[in-house]
Formats: structure tokens, C-alpha cells, sequence
């Protein structure tokens, strides 16, 4: 991948992609074409794809739980992180690793429990999620210097 990324950027780095307006600007940048992204991609036509695959392929080759007809999204997950469909085998240890790791640390059910209780859920996801940052192995790599290619290696910490 970054021998590709090294390629377009040496052939293409000068090259112009689009104008920018004012309105896109102000309207969430939308039709603006700003960034590659490797793990997913929303167009107003084609809808959702996960590492170039649609979501109907995506729920087609994903393992599934017995006797599902949907894709595991831990088996989504895994796709996003490496790129790859997952074995069953590899789907199910996965799932195991992420038991394995599903405490919550005391001072997040403290900020959680501060809440007051009619706080919108994503609301909440997204002050938890924050309140993980304090143990983050992540964010202790990413700080030392970690690459771009080596994120996924640390995502479940």
C-alpha cells in the first residue's frame, strides 16, 4: 500500500482534484473530494462500502453467527482493521479477544454514571470513549511515532 500511496504521490502530487466553494465549505464539505481513505467510503449513489466492498457484499462473504443470515460485526471490524474477510476460525477468536478485553475501568463508569440520565446515547458512547484515552495503549504509540500502516495493531488497546 505504500508503495502505491509513494507512486500517486510522486506522479500525481501537483495534480488539482477539484475547485472548492464557498458553499461546500459551509454546507460540511460535501462533493468535496479531501482525503484517500483506505477503510470506508460513503458515495450519494453507490451507498456504503467497507475496504471497497459493498455493504450486500460485505453481509455476503462475512462469517456469520450459526444459523444468522447477517454478517458478525465483529467479522465488519476485523475487515475494516486489516482489509481482509476474516476465516470463521479467526472471526470467532476475535470475538473471544474482544470479551476478553470488555471490562470498563472504574473512572469510566464514574464519568458514565455522572451523567445525567436523559443524555443522548451517542452522547455518552462518544464520553466514554474519550474517558478511555487515559489507559490508551493507542494513544501512547501514536504519540512515540507509531506509522500510519501500524494503526490497526493497536486499535483494540
Amino acid at each position: 500500500q505504500s508503495a502505491k500511496k509513494a507512486e500517486l504521490l510522486k506522479t500525481y502530487g501537483d495534480k488539482k482534484i477539484q475547485d472548492v466553494t464557498v458553499e461546500m465549505a459551509i454546507n460540511g464539505a460535501r462533493s468535496m473530494k479531501t482525503m484517500v481513505t483506505e477503510t470506508s467510503d460513503l458515495d450519494a449513489n453507490t451507498g456504503i462500502a467497507y475496504r471497497g466492498k459493498s455493504l450486500y457484499e460485505c453481509n455476503k462473504e462475512l462469517p456469520k453467527a450459526p444459523g444468522g443470515a447477517s454478517g458478525l460485526p465483529e467479522a465488519a471490524f476485523w475487515l475494516l482493521l486489516t482489509g481482509e474477510v476474516p476465516s470463521d476460525a479467526e472471526c470467532k477468536a476475535f470475538t473471544e479477544e474482544l470479551h476478553k478485553r470488555s471490562s470498563i475501568p472504574a473512572n469510566v463508569m464514574a464519568t458514565i454514571d455522572s451523567l445525567p440520565i436523559d443524555t443522548h446515547p451517542m452522547t455518552q458512547l462518544s464520553i466514554s470513549m474519550l474517558a478511555l484515552q487515559k489507559d490508551s495503549k493507542f494513544a501512547k504509540q501514536y504519540d512515540s511515532g507509531m506509522k500510519k500502516n501500524e494503526y490497526w495493531e493497536f486499535a483494540l488497546e
